[in-house]
């Protein structure tokens, strides 16, 4: 057989056995060799129910390929030793881009070498029946596509907050696997087929996480080895990224055994990972959704492409356990790249608004992160009017709020601002410079500036704020003081920029930031730029009104307050 194929497309073909066999998926394994001549890839089969096998492919460039079955019946005819051969013509329409760690180990970047941004969304339980395709999921993916999310993170069926086989995991074809983990359900999959696609068709990465860890110890090691092989059969040939598992090493809700479940969920995952990245033809990134880092769920971290952080849901608590996250991760080995993961889902108990958003994602990512995975609650469940999630196997419910409701939060519209802004940037080169800020100030204070840059050309700081008129100055250092810089504040509520005069700094190469526009947070840029002059602002007049409030401080107690803010 000729299969005829465009590069850069998504190509399926099967397999029909002759043989009548009583249990094919625990029976049957098949596999393809594709070869080209240059490279050769060895891609599993996925069951599609009945004796029918099916196997997908995307050339990466245009030839003549081979295609030959391997199947563990070696006597089967239909199924062993098919020899089948693939002609790729050139396309002139843009294929999705995959997705690759950068040679600095320090971001992800597309496979044609673009910087990769990433901005998640949190979609634990997207391929259920609780978010109704095509109306509903393709509403709330347009509406994140707009906002300016580039993956969204979507668990394989076996979810969290439930017990196996909960009629909450169901989509319209039943669950994912047949009662008692006996056989995959083709049917589950190919439901979820049409998601992953369009998904793929709107310009994302769909970060797929395989199970809950808990699951595990309810499977065994063997039967994940069957789910996490049917997952990558099935979208290995699609831009995706492999999470392995979510909250790896957290055991279930109601376990009378936790510590011991969580040792062998440690061990068991860290197999699947080697799993994962061994039978992968494509070789995806891989990463693993923790507790709290990614590396402390294996005690194999370098099967990791990249690192996952979770710091809970405490409003600030968590915004300064997810930066020290950040930190201790960027100085330990292997080196991998850093994204945010879970941290604070909108809409969540308590400090969780749209600004405690945007301080996640700017402390985050001016702390070395290169990505950002917001949530919002409501949405990661799939709430909705008639069927709010309810009560968790510990008998506590998250909220009711419908997805809905929760897809208008302000703040998914504003870490989408933050991303496109950042953008404009050269953001991939930035490093944190939290030594440029003077006086230097703990990482556990609201008013803390986070900064990055590339020192002596590009400063970027977020203010949570608010910086009072009244109150010591910060001074920027580390500037060029021969060079003149451009700056503004941008809002990121709004992305209106309020620009400043022509910066310069002094001998020291110091600068003194001024007041904030407002009482609120605020992001702060300066930009090296040889075609501005400097500013002509009357320094020795801005100095008299600095020396002369200096001065005064001590008054502002007693009805002066006015003239500080003037």
């Amino acid at each position: 057989m000729i299969i005829s194929a465009l590069r850069g497309d998504i190509v399926e073909w099967d397999y029909l056995s002759d043989i009548r066999y009583a249990d094919p998926f625990n029976e049957i394994e098949l596999e393809v060799i594709v070869e080209n001549g240059e490279r050769t890839w060895r891609l599993p089969a996925f069951w599609r129910g009945d004796h029918r096998w099916s196997v997908r492919f995307r050339p990466s460039s245009p030839g003549t390929y081979t295609l030959r079955s391997r199947c563990s019946d070696t006597r089967n005819p239909s199924l062993h030793d098919v020899l089948h051969t693939m002609r790729v013509e050139p396309s002139e329409t843009p294929s999705p881009e995959g997705l690759h760690i950068a040679t600095d180990k320090s971001r992800l970047q597309q496979d044609n070498g673009t910087p990769f941004l990433w901005l998640g969304d949190t979609w634990w339980m997207g391929l259920s029946d609780r978010l109704p395709y095509p109306e509903a999921f393709r509403m709330l993916a347009l509406d994140r596509k707009e906002k300016g999310f580039n993956v969204i993170m979507i668990v394989a069926g076996l979810y969290p907050d439930m017990d196996a086989f909960d009629p909450r995991a169901a989509n319209v074809s039943g669950f994912v696997w047949e009662e008692g983990f006996e056989r995959i359900n083709p049917a589950f999959f190919d439901e979820a087929d049409k998601r992953i696609s369009y998904l793929v068709a709107e310009g994302f990465i769909p970060c797929i996480v395989g199970a809950w860890g808990y699951y595990l110890l309810k499977t065994g090691i063997e039967k994940m080895r069957k789910h996490w092989e049917y997952i990558i059969a099935r979208w290995a040939a699609y831009p995706v990224v492999w999470c392995a598992a979510g909250e790896a090493t957290m055991p279930y809700y109601l376990s009378p055994t936790p510590e011991a479940d969580k040792k062998k969920q440690k061990e068991g995952w860290t197999q699947i990972l080697r799993f994962i990245r061994k039978r992968d033809p494509f070789r995806r990134p891989v990463t693993i959704h923790p507790i709290e880092r990614a590396r402390e769920e294996t005690s194999e971290p370098d099967l990791l492409d990249f690192e996952l952080l979770q710091a809970s849901h405490n409003g600030y608590e968590s915004i300064f356990r997810g930066v020290e996250l950040i930190g201790k991760s960027l100085r330990e080995t292997p080196k991998m790249p850093v994204v945010m993961g879970e941290i604070n889902y909108e809409g969540i108990i308590h400090d969780t608004s749209a600004e405690m958003q945007r301080f996640a994602f700017w402390s985050g990512m001016l702390s070395g992160a290169c990505g950002f995975t917001y949530g919002a609650n409501g949405i990661w469940q799939v709430n909705t009017q008639e069927r709010p999630f309810g009560a968790s196997p510990h008998g506590g419910c998250w909220g009711n709020t419908p997805w809905s409701e929760a897809m208008t939060l302000q703040g998914a519209y504003h870490v989408g601002l933050a991303k496109r802004f950042l953008q404009t940037l050269p953001w991939e080169t930035m490093r944190p410079q939290p030594d440029t800020i003077v006086p230097a100030q703990g990482r556990t204070k609201r008013d803390t500036p986070y900064v990055a840059g590339i020192e002596g050309k590009l400063y970027v700081l977020y203010f949570y704020g608010p910086v009072y008129p009244w109150d010591t100055r910060y001074r920027l250092r580390t500037l060029n003081p021969d060079s003149v810089y451009e700056a503004f504040f941008w809002d990121p509520r709004t992305a209106r920029r309020h620009p400043l005069d022509a910066v310069t700094a002094t001998e020291k190469g110091e600068w003194e930031i001024p007041s904030l526009p407002t009482f609120e947070d605020w992001v702060l840029v300066l930009r090296e730029d040889s075609t501005l002059s400097p500013s002509k602002t009357p320094v020795a007049a801005t100095s008299f009104k600095r020396k002369l409030q200096n001065v005064l401080r001590p008054l502002r107690h007693f009805g002066l307050r006015r003239f500080f803010s003037s």
